[in-house]
């Protein structure tokens, strides 16, 4: 298979595209690399039994999200030390009743032969050869005859208990007060991180709040942090990359529409700060004094590290700041920044110690360090407050969804 990826390589990446490719295997490894499975799996719990996503996810799959994630974490507690269970499935315990662990397959598992003809009709040998598979991410676990025995196949468990997690989005995308929710959700889970770190912080969080100017109803950024000097103004973004966007080496066009994403949000948030400025926000009075770092915050890594995606997507702010007559120095004034969320959680810890302008300054003002991920930058200029943060800011939430006792 290296051989063959060695020849496709050869033939379809050049100087050109070094760039792009580099991207496409940032997307292909990296959350392979830095997944942590207990923080992960309790972020998207929150996330999705939000009560407006979990009502959209039990009419959609007739499971909770917490019984889609304890019958989810059982069958991946199994397959880390088998690689298959004999169907049928029974646990003997009413909460993974048959009827539900029904249910359960319905969502996550497919027949062999079904799934080698979905698996067929999408297998490219091009430049998408190693970019294949949706499929199997689709349907991780596979019904099939194993050892003599009809059972339940787990070949990959990483990606199982990734459908499972963040995977439950394509359950429920296409409804059409998904994106509302989740927004919603996204920003409430935020919240949730402030009220667990910031206890014994200087640092505040301002929630987004509603003002007018004139007839017209605004709303401030999502969330603010500010300490007595600078303040973070965050807007929290779920939308995902296109998986086109993630693998296709020749076809810049579909990264480019899907980048105006970020762009818009930036302009947004932008345009929001200019009425902070007017002293039109209800939630914090205008400071003069106050530094300013707009922040785009994303529940999924983006991974804006390639140069040309950075140029494309600083044209397009630019642009937007045209159209809505903001002043185009707002990007040197207050330069943005995009994190992910799994990033952010450490990221306001060591802030929380360090101060918001000793954190933000270093990084948004020097070119080489503005590139980094804010990960990389953290743990290089601040090494032991980044030591002392914990990823398992919800350690008890955890413990009590799976039943495990706090000693």
């Amino acid at each position: 298979m290296r051989a063959l990826d060695n020849t496709i390589s050869s033939e379809h990446i050049n100087n050109n595209n070094i760039l792009i490719e580099m991207s496409r295997i940032a997307y292909r490894q990296f959350p392979w690399q830095k997944l942590d499975f207990s923080t992960y799996l309790i972020r998207f719990y929150k996330i999705f039994s939000n009560y407006n996503i979990n009502q959209i996810i039990y009419l959609t799959t007739g499971l909770t999200t917490k019984e889609i994630l304890r019958i989810g974490m059982l069958l991946y507690s199994f397959y880390l030390k088998h690689p298959a269970i004999t169907l049928p499935i029974d646990f003997g315990v009413p909460e993974f009743s048959k009827d539900r662990i029904d249910k359960f397959l319905v969502r996550f598992a497919a027949n062999l032969s079904d799934l080698k003809t979905k698996v067929e009709s999408e297998q490219n040998i091009n430049d998408q050869f190693l970019y294949c598979g949706v499929a199997v991410r689709y349907y991780p676990l596979i019904i099939m005859q194993y050892q003599g025995r009809q059972c339940l196949v787990c070949p990959l468990p990483t990606l199982f208990f990734w459908r499972i997690t963040s995977g439950l989005f394509y359950e429920i995308f296409e409804h059409k007060e998904f994106g509302t929710h989740f927004g919603k959700a996204f920003e409430n889970y935020i919240g949730n991180v402030f009220e667990k770190v910031l206890t014994n912080s200087s640092l505040r969080s301002i929630k987004e709040a509603k003002y007018k100017v004139g007839k017209d109803e605004k709303d401030t950024t999502d969330w603010i942090l500010c300490d007595s000097s600078a303040g973070i103004f965050i807007e929290c973004k779920t939308k995902k990359m296109r998986n086109a966007s993630k693998t296709r080496i020749n076809d810049i066009g579909i990264v480019s529409e899907d980048h105006n994403i970020l762009a818009n949000a930036i302009v947004q948030c932008y345009r929001t700060i200019a009425d902070y400025n007017e002293n039109l926000y209800p939630n914090l009075v205008y400071d003069p004094k106050l530094t300013i770092y707009p922040l785009i915050l994303t529940v999924e890594d983006w991974y804006i590290f390639n140069p040309q995606y950075e140029n494309l997507l600083r044209q397009k702010i630019l642009e937007g700041l045209r159209k809505k007559k903001l002043p185009e120095n707002f990007i040197s004034l207050m330069p943005y920044s995009f994190c992910p969320v799994d990033e952010f959680e450490i990221m306001i810890q060591v802030i929380a110690k360090v101060g918001i302008k000793n954190f933000f300054e270093p990084k948004v003002r020097d070119q080489e360090k503005n590139g980094y991920a804010f990960s990389t930058y953290y743990y290089e200029r601040f090494p032991e407050e980044s030591k002392m943060a914990t990823s398992n800011i919800f350690d008890d939430e955890y413990k009590t969804l799976f039943g495990i006792p706090n000693i």
